[in-house]
C-alpha cells in the first residue's frame, strides 16, 4: 500500500506542521484505505463547543440591548440638551434683539430732542419766568394743551383746582419801620428796583411778600432765631421772652409754613424772612433782592397764619445786625443774647389781600403696552415769581419736545413703551407747588401704588461745566449707565460720563456717577414725602457745584443753541426710558443699602457723641446689613426669574422696589414726610442735628428715641418684604 504514501507526501510540502496530530491524520488515512471496517466515524462538532458558542451570543445580544438602551436615551436627553441650549439660544438671540432695537429706539427719541428746537421755543415766548394768571401763562397753558393735542397723545387731562391764597396789595407795598425810644428813624418800603414790569409776566404779585400769610401790623423788639426750628425756639426760650416779639429767620432747612405754625405756638407776633448770604439754596440772583415766597399750602379747613409775615433782602438783613437792632448772639449757641441796649423796636405792616383762584394742570398720558397700570411722572412747572428763577420757558420747551420725540418714534418704528408715561405741566408753581400738591391729594393712594418715580424739570441749567444729580442711591447706577450714550455738551468726541470721571480723577470703565442725597424741604419734593416715590433732578452746575446766576446762562445758551439744556434732557429721555421700558425696573437695592448703611453710621455716631452714648442707631445699621445681605441673595432669584421670563415674580420684585421708600413715611401733626430726608449742606440727616440740639437744650432724649424706633421699624419692614419675595 505504498501508493498512498507516495501521494499524501507530495501534499506536506505546503504545511510545514510536523507534529503528533499530522501523524495521526496520516495513520487515520492509511487506515481508512486499507481497512474500512476499523474506521470509527467523529462527529463533525461537540456538545461543548456548541454550548459556548449560544453563551456567548446571548451574553452579546444582551450587551447589544444594553447598549442599545443606552444609546437610545443617550441619545433622547442629548436632543432634550440640544434643543433646550436651542431655545435658550433663541431666547437669548431674542432678548439681545429686542435689547438692541429698544437701545436703537432710545437713542432715536434721546436725540429727536435738541436745542435748536428749546431755543425756537424759547425764542416765541422769552426768557422771563411768567406768574400764574399773566397773559404770558396762559398762551403757555394754550401752547402745551395744543401741542400735546397735535401728537395724538393717548389721553389728555385738563386738572382744575380752586385755591384760596394772599397777592400783596397792587398799589401798596408792605413796609417794615425801626424805632429808637419811640421814634421812627429808618423806613423800609419792602419793593424791588425796578417795581413790578407792567408787561405780560406779571400777574396780581407786583411787590415781594409771602403768600398764603394775612396782612396784618407788629411791633416789637426783634429777635434772631436762626432757621425757626423747634430746637431754636427751645434754645430762645432759655435766653429771651418770646411773647410780643418779631422774629428774624433765615429762609431754608424747614419750610416756611412750618416756622410760621411754630413760631405762633411760642407766641410771636411777626416774622421777616431772608436768604443768608452763604446759603446754597438761596434764589436771589443778588443780595439786594427782596424775594417772594410762599407759606402754603394749607388744606381745606385749615386757616391762615393771622400773624404778618415778610421777606426782606440780604442787604437789609445785614444792616439790621450791623446797626445793632437785632437781639441775637448770631447763633453761636452762647447762654445768653446779645441784646440792643436802647429801646430799639420794629414795627411790620402787610396788606396781603385773599383771592380765589383756579389753579390749572395739563396731563398728557401716552400708554403703556404690557403694564399700563404702572408709570413714570415727568413734570415740569409752568409759572414762578420773579425771584425764584425756574427757567419756566425752557422747562415746558423741554415736555413739549418729549411729548414730540416719543410720538414720532411710535409711528416710525411701531414702539411703544412698555409701562405708560405721563407728561404734566403743573399751574401755580410759586404757591408752594399748589398744581402738583394738590393733584397728589386728590391721586394719592392711586399714585402711591402705580407711579415708579418722578422726574422733576425744573432749573435744568444752572452752569456749564458737569451734571449734578439730585436722586435716590438706588438710581445711581441707572444714571452712570445712561451718561455714557449721551456726548458731552463741551467735549463732543466724549460722553458725558467721561466728562465726570475725568473730573473725579478716574476714568476706571463702571464708576459711578456722583450724585447728592435729596435736600429739599418737604414740599419741594412732594412725591418722596408724601407718596414715597423716589425723584430724580438733573441740572448742568458750574465748577465745583455751584450755581452761575441764571441769566448769565441765559444769555449763554442763547449763543449756544441750548446745548446744555440739550445734554441734561437728553439723560433725563434715556433715565425715563430705561424706567418705562426694562422688564426689572433699574433700581438697584443694594446701592441703596450700601449708601444706607454709611449715612446711619455718621447719623449714629453724631447721636452717640451729642448724648454722651445715651442712644445710637446700631440696632438700625445691623438690619441694614441684613437687608444688604438678603438683596443680594434675592438678586440670584432675579436672575433666575429673568431667565425663565418669570412675569409674575418679576412684576413681584418690582413691586418690592416700588415699596421701599414708602416704609420711611411717618405722619406727625397732619403731615406726612420721609424721617430720612432732607440732608444737609454738610451731607448729614437733618433730623440728627435737630434731635440732638432738643436732647442737649432739654435733657431729654425721648424724640430721639421715639426716632431711632421709627427707623428701626422701616428697615424691619423692608428686611421682611425682601424675605417674603424670595
Amino acid at each position: 500500500m505504498a501508493t498512498p504514501k507516495k501521494g499524501y507526501g507530495r501534499y506536506r510540502s505546503w504545511s510545514p506542521v510536523r507534529d503528533e496530530e499530522s501523524t495521526t491524520n496520516t495513520n487515520l488515512i492509511e487506515a481508512s484505505t486499507s481497512d474500512p471496517q476499523v474506521v470509527k466515524k467523529k462527529p463533525c462538532i461537540t456538545f461543548t463547543p456548541f454550548f459556548l458558542l449560544i453563551l456567548v451570543i446571548s451574553v452579546m445580544f444582551l450587551l447589544g440591548v444594553l447598549l442599545g438602551y443606552y444609546v437610545r436615551e443617550s441619545q433622547i436627553y442629548d436632543n432634550e440638551s440640544i434643543l433646550n441650549d436651542y431655545n435658550k439660544c433663541l431666547v437669548s438671540n431674542k432678548n439681545t434683539d429686542e435689547k438692541e432695537k429698544l437701545e436703537s429706539i432710545h437713542e432715536d427719541v434721546m436725540y429727536f430732542l435738541t436745542g435748536d428746537r428749546i431755543s425756537k421755543f424759547v425764542k416765541d415766548f422769552g426768557t422771563t419766568d411768567p406768574q400764574d394768571g399773566s397773559v404770558l401763562e396762559k398762551k403757555l397753558e394754550t401752547t402745551v394743551l395744543k401741542e400735546f393735542e397735535k401728537y395724538h397723545l393717548d389721553n389728555i387731562k385738563i386738572d382744575k383746582h380752586k385755591i384760596s391764597v394772599t397777592y400783596p396789595h397792587s398799589t401798596k407795598p408792605n413796609t417794615l419801620q425801626i424805632y429808637q425810644n419811640n421814634q421812627r428813624y429808618k423806613k423800609f418800603t419792602l419793593k424791588n428796583s425796578p417795581v413790578g414790569r407792567e408787561d405780560n409776566t406779571v400777574g396780581d404779585a407786583k411787590f415781594p411778600y409771602v403768600a398764603f400769610t394775612h396782612s396784618g401790623k407788629a411791633k416789637g423788639k426783634l429777635v434772631f432765631g436762626q432757621f425757626g426750628r423747634i430746637s431754636d425756639f427751645l434754645l430762645l426760650q432759655h435766653q429771651v421772652e418770646l411773647n410780643n416779639t418779631i422774629l428774624l429767620l433765615q429762609i431754608g432747612q424747614i419750610s416756611i409754613r412750618q416756622k410760621i405754625i411754630t413760631a405762633v405756638e411760642y407766641g410771636v407776633k411777626g416774622i421777616l424772612l431772608y436768604w443768608d448770604k452763604d446759603s446754597k439754596d438761596s434764589t436771589a440772583t443778588e443780595s439786594s433782592v427782596i424775594p417772594f415766597t410762599s407759606a402754603g399750602p394749607y388744606t381745606e379747613g385749615e386757616k391762615l397764619p393771622s400773624i404778618p409775615v415778610q421777606t426782606i433782602s440780604t442787604d437789609q438783613a445785614d444792616w439790621l445786625f450791623n446797626n445793632n437792632i437785632v437781639c441775637s448772639n448770631l447763633w453761636q449757641r452762647k447762654t445768653s443774647l446779645n441784646c440792643p441796649t436802647s429801646d430799639n423796636t420794629v414795627e411790620l405792616s402787610t396788606f396781603n389781600i385773599k383771592k380765589n383762584k383756579d389753579i390749572t394742570n395739563i396731563i398728557a398720558t401716552i400708554n403703556g403696552e404690557k403694564e399700563q397700570d404702572r408709570y413714570v411722572v415727568v413734570g415740569a412747572p409752568r409759572s414762578a415769581f420773579p425771584t425764584d428763577g425756574n427757567d419756566v420757558i425752557s422747562n415746558t420747551a423741554f415736555i413739549v419736545q418729549l411729548a414730540r420725540s416719543l410720538t414720532r418714534v411710535q409711528q416710525l418704528q411701531n414702539w411703544k413703551p412698555r409701562r405708560s408715561i405721563k407728561i404734566v405741566s403743573w399751574g401755580g408753581a410759586e404757591f408752594s407747588n399748589t398744581g402738583l400738591d394738590s393733584y397728589v391729594q386728590t391721586q394719592k393712594e392711586i399714585l402711591k401704588r402705580r407711579a415708579i418715580a418722578y422726574l422733576d424739570i425744573n432749573q435744568l441749567v444752572l452752569g456749564d461745566e458737569s451734571i449734578m444729580a439730585t436722586l435716590s442711591p438706588a438710581y445711581q447706577t441707572l444714571l452712570s449707565i445712561v451718561t455714557t450714550k449721551v456726548p458731552d455738551p463741551k467735549y463732543p468726541e466724549a460722553t458725558i460720563h467721561d466728562k465726570l470721571m475725568a473730573t473725579v480723577g478716574d476714568l476706571t470703565i463702571g464708576q459711578k456717577v456722583p450724585f447728592i442725597n435729596y435736600n429739599k424741604v418737604p414740599i419741594d419734593n412732594i412725591f418722596l414725602h408724601q407718596l414715597g416715590v423716589p425723584s430724580v433732578h438733573l441740572q448742568y452746575v458750574g465748577q465745583n457745584q455751584t450755581y452761575v446766576p441764571l441769566s448769565t446762562m441765559v444769555t449763554e445758551e442763547k449763543q449756544h443753541h441750548y446745548k446744555y439744556h440739550a445734554a441734561v434732557g437728553r439723560v433725563m429721555v434715556l433715565v425715563l426710558l430705561r424706567l418705562v421700558d426694562e422688564e426689572l425696573i433699574p433700581y438697584s437695592i443694594e446701592d441703596y443699602c450700601h449708601d444706607l448703611h454709611v449715612n446711619l453710621w455718621t447719623a449714629s455716631e453724631q447721636l452717640a457723641d451729642c448724648s454722651r452714648n445715651k442712644i445710637d442707631l446700631s440696632d438700625a445699621i445691623s438690619t441694614v446689613d441684613d437687608v444688604l445681605e438678603t438683596s443680594k441673595t434675592l438678586e440670584k432669584y432675579i436672575q433666575t426669574y429673568l431667565t425663565v421670563d418669570n412675569v409674575y415674580s418679576i412684576r413681584s420684585i418690582n413691586d418690592i422696589k416700588m415699596l421701599l421708600d414708602k416704609f420711611f413715611l411717618y405722619t406727625s401733626n397732619g403731615t406726612t414726610s420721609n424721617i430720612l430726608y432732607p440732608f444737609d449742606s454738610n451731607g448729614v440727616i437733618s433730623h440728627i442735628d435737630e434731635l440732638c440740639q432738643i436732647g442737649k437744650t432739654t435733657k431729654d432724649w425721648t424724640q430721639s428715641k421715639i426716632y431711632q424706633k421709627q427707623l428701626e421699624n422701616s428697615l424691619n419692614g423692608i428686611y421682611y418684604s425682601l424675605r417674603s419675595s424670595g
